[in-house]
């Protein structure tokens, strides 16, 4: 908005604009508002009107499909029809678990009988095909088109659980009409609903069940003869679980397969119809209306919703068309406005901008521009008048501050009127300037006694003025003051500063003897830390050796208990061995007296066998061969108890042996026990040794290092010390030269009045 604050022309040009196009916007837009409201209205009406059309056509469908079958079942043709196949069943001893023989010649003669009347009745209310039930068992006795449930067996066979079997047992369980919604159904290939209902007999018992199959198709036709209306708008029937019953206008072959769960179906759904803008199953905005069919309140078990869609943009083209005719109205109108505006600001505004170059001259200070020339006798012109008495009024007063500027005080200013503030409060201040330079004359002669007189509170200069001439008397006369003080301090600064001069060079000399005995004492503690650092060295050593001897004490004596337990099982081995032995003696002694009781056996037999004469004579050789086996067996024993007792002598030795061996290990084993005890001993001592050379070494290191603190100290003071004697020296030569200041101060001061 920056551009209407800074242009005069712009705002009148769209001032007039708004003059012209408020009115007419105010009109168009109450006489657009009722007739779009009309128009969305006539939208509604026609999308609800094409809607509750297939509604109601959905009713129509269903209730004339139940009055067909109805009119179907009391026929005399489907009498005879069952009554023929009812006779062929019974024939044929069909088996009511086993399917319906539809293949003999029997069959086909009382199909061909019944077809044509049932299959006109088919082609002319045109189902996708007609089946009878048995009532009994469930047997498809006939069908039109014979797909592959025909001759099925509902109560048992494989189609039990199908769409078909569920209608038939709910039209013989009920007796009365039921009607599925559309299934995949296997058999027809396609989605299929199913509308039955019983054939009664004479008693009114259902004996067969009247079954159609109800296609797509059918449905899609009732949609798109009543629900394609204009490029964009479609009908369709949703299920209650929201899946597609007909197909889509722009996209085909979604049956049973698209879900469409937009809020309005859902509300549709639960019995609330909705009328108006929503979203799509496309994500489009369309104006459409949803209403469920009824099923429900029809006893049917299911219910659809049929719904009516248009997009937004063609229900509302011709809002759109009148929002352009009324926009193509008012440009006119508003470039007539604008050209009258401009053409009126015009003339305005000129002599307005004329001025406006003036007075912008003006505040630069341009005072040499020619009058304003008078153009109108209006306001704009007397304006004009005014402004060039104003400038011819500048230009004297600019020649008068020139003038004063360059220091001409004698300026007589000239008034134009009472009123002329500016005229005035020049006179003053070329007064007040004149007063003012009288009294600067007077200081500037040394003259402080001058008194100013202020005009105003406001009189910035002549405060200043008076202020100075208070602030310099005062410094003037603390100056003659201070001048005295400091002669007198001066003098005695010097004395002081001869004498710290002297004092410093003292303590020069003191320190640098202080230095080198701090050296001294350093070297000193350096010798002492190298000394206590070699002996922690060794002392860490000798508790090494000390830790490893005693490691190897442990090990040997772990040893010699090895060799002591070692020693303890040979002995157990050879008493064992001897316990063997002395039973090995027992067997010899046993086999020595089996030989004895063998020589004399052969001694038997050979007197036996001399009694037997030359019978006896083999047994003979045999009691010889005994008696001889029985010698040597005597003479193996008697070998076998010298080596036994030369056995039983080494294992006596041996257990002696042995147990020397193990006296002499324990008595090991207790002198090692005694080494590594002592050995810890040493180890502790050694260590102790180590811990106290450690601390001796870092408290030398300590020592050394505040010696060497104390050193870098005494060499800091010693400059210091050096530094002071030097600004002694400088400060007995600054206060010569601030003693001939003073002096020069007082001699200056003396020129003033007060």
């Amino acid at each position: 908005m920056n551009f209407l604050r800074t242009s005069l022309k712009k705002r009148l040009v769209l001032q007039f604009l708004l003059v012209a196009l408020i009115p007419i916007g105010i009109v168009e837009f109450l006489s657009f508002t009722a007739t779009r409201d009309a128009l969305d209205e006539a939208a509604l009406e026609k999308v609800q009107m094409v809607n509750e059309v297939n509604r109601e056509r959905l009713l129509e469908y269903f209730d004339d499909l139940f009055t067909d079958l109805e009119v179907l079942a009391r026929s005399q043709d489907v009498d005879t029809a069952l009554d023929r196949l009812g006779s062929y069943h019974q024939r044929t001893g069909q088996k009511g678990n086993a399917p319906f023989d539809v293949t003999s010649s029997s069959y086909r003669d009382i199909s061909k009988g019944i077809d044509p009347f049932l299959r006109d009745f088919l082609i002319n209310y045109e189902y996708h095909d007609l089946l009878l039930i048995c009532g009994t068992h469930g047997h498809v006795m006939y069908s039109v088109e014979q797909e592959s449930d025909f001759g099925a067996n509902l109560s048992n066979g494989s189609l039990s659980s199908s769409a078909l079997a569920d209608v038939w047992n709910q039209v013989m369980n009920g007796r009365k009409q039921v009607v599925l919604d559309f299934v995949d159904y296997e058999p027809s290939g396609m989605p299929i609903a199913f509308a039955a209902v019983p054939v009664l007999d004479a008693q009114g018992e259902p004996r067969a069940v009247i079954a159609v199959k109800i296609s797509i198709d059918a449905i899609n036709e009732i949609v798109e003869n009543h629900g394609q209306f204009g490029d964009t708008g479609e009908s369709y029937v949703v299920g209650s679980d929201t899946m597609l019953r007909s197909e889509l206008r722009f996209a085909p072959g979604q049956v049973l397969k698209q879900q469409v769960a937009t809020p309005a179906i859902k509300q549709a759904i639960n019995d609330q119809a909705s009328l108006g803008f929503e979203t799509n199953y496309a994500g489009k905005k369309v104006l459409g209306a949803y209403d469920d069919v009824g099923f429900n309140e029809r006893g049917y078990g299911f219910e659809w919703v049929v719904v009516s869609e248009i997009e937004e943009d063609e229900a509302l083209a011709p809002v759109s068309a009148l929002r352009l005719h009324i926009l193509l109205v008012s440009f006119p109108v508003a470039l007539l406005a604008c050209w009258f505006g401009w053409w009126a600001a015009g003339k305005i505004v000129a002599p307005v901008r004329r001025m406006l170059v003036n007075f912008e001259h003006l505040a630069e200070g341009d005072l040499e521009q020619a009058d304003a020339h008078v153009t109108c006798h209006d306001e704009l012109g007397r304006m004009q008048k005014a402004f060039a008495r104003m400038l011819r009024s500048f230009r004297q007063r600019n020649e008068q501050i020139t003038r004063i500027a360059a220091g001409d005080l004698d300026v007589e200013v000239e008034i134009a009127s009472e009123r002329d503030k500016a005229g005035l409060a020049m006179q003053e201040m070329v007064d007040s300037l004149k007063a003012i330079t009288v009294s600067a004359r007077h200081i500037s002669e040394g003259d402080l006694s001058v008194e100013i007189v202020e005009r105003s509170e406001r009189d910035e200069l002549g405060l200043a003025l008076k202020m100075m001439i208070t602030n310099l008397r005062d410094i003037i006369g603390e100056l003659v003051s201070g001048t005295t003080t400091l002669a007198a301090s001066v003098s005695q600064l010097s004395t002081t500063s001869s004498l710290l001069a002297a004092s410093a060079a003292e303590t020069s000399s003191s320190m640098a003897e202080v230095t080198a005995t701090v050296d001294e004492v350093r070297q000193t503690s350096q010798v002492s830390s190298d000394r206590a650092q070699d002996v922690a060295t060794t002392s860490e050593e000798a508790s090494r050796h000390s830790e490893q001897g005693s490691e190897a004490t442990q090990k040997t004596a772990t040893g010699m208990s090895v060799i002591k337990e070692e020693m303890d099982y040979i002995a157990e081995s050879i008493v064992s061995l001897s316990e063997q032995s002395q039973n090995v003696g027992e067997i010899v002694d046993t086999v020595t007296d089996l030989a004895d009781q063998s020589n004399l056996l052969s001694v038997n037999a050979s007197i036996e066998a001399a009694k037997a004469g030359e019978h006896g004579k083999g047994f003979t050789v045999v009691a010889q061969e005994v008696k001889s086996l029985a010698a040597q067996s005597k003479q193996s024993t008697e070998q076998i108890k010298r080596i036994l007792s030369d056995i039983q002598k080494a294992t006596g030795s041996a257990v002696m042996a042995t147990e020397r061996g193990t006296k002499a290990v324990q008595a090991g084993v207790d002198l090692m026990a005694q080494t590594e005890e002592t050995f810890q001993v040493m180890t502790g001592n050694i260590n102790t040794s180590a811990e106290f050379a450690m601390q001796i070494a870092s408290s030398s290191q300590q020592q050394l290092a505040g010696v060497e603190q104390v050193a870098q100290a005494m060499l800091t003071i010693k400059d210091a010390g050096q530094q002071n004697m030097d600004s002694a020296r400088q400060l007995e030569d600054a206060t010569q030269r601030l003693e001939t200041l003073a002096n020069n101060l007082k001699q200056l001061s003396e020129r003033f009045t007060l």
